[in-house]
């Protein structure tokens, strides 16, 4: 539809107010129709992603379950090498005790016995 000038300024003169709106409505629609994307463009474009995400986790899904299984495992060893590590920091701390007394009892038989020199 060609948007004559003289065809618009002689539907404003004999219609006034109500041929401006009349005008701007049917401009509206028009501009609204050539920018709306067909509802079926939508509907393939999702089928698309569908199959897309679909693909993605028989791709990825079993990968990914073997990654969680793996962090898993290494969070039960790290909680297990905790464990140990906890462990032996308290026999080595009780080792530690025993050489102080040890030291301890040698420093003083060294003081109380007699110096043979």
């Amino acid at each position: 539809m060609p948007w004559d000038p003289k065809l618009i300024l002689e539907i404003i003169t004999q219609y006034g107010v109500v041929g401006l709106l009349v005008l701007a409505v049917v401009a509206l629609v028009f501009w609204i129709e050539k920018r709306t994307v067909p509802r079926m463009a939508y509907e393939t474009k999702a089928e698309e992603v569908e199959q897309i995400r679909t693909e993605m986790n028989q791709i990825f899904g079993p990968g990914l379950e073997k990654l969680t299984a793996l962090e898993q495992r290494q969070v039960l060893m790290h909680e297990e090498l905790f464990k140990k590590m906890d462990a032996h920091s308290v026999a080595l701390a009780s080792l530690v005790q025993d050489v102080r007394l040890i030291s301890y009892e040698i420093n003083h038989r060294r003081i109380d016995s007699p110096n043979d020199r």
